[in-house]
């Protein structure tokens, strides 16, 4: 996802930890089970989310 904005993927979990993007909207946990996950980005809601600010 990091490389479709064209920042860096720090600056993604960054904005995610901020709130910026909204848990089960903008992105998910590939496995809820697990605390580790990798997250599953809906790019479309993230790119219009980007584009509106």
């Amino acid at each position: 996802m990091a490389s479709s904005l064209g920042i860096h993927r720090v600056t993604l979990q960054r904005l995610k930890q901020s709130g910026y993007f909204r848990d089960g909207h903008h992105f998910r946990k590939a496995n809820p089970l697990a605390p580790r996950s990798n997250t599953v980005w809906h790019q479309q809601r993230v790119l219009i989310r980007m584009n509106a600010d």
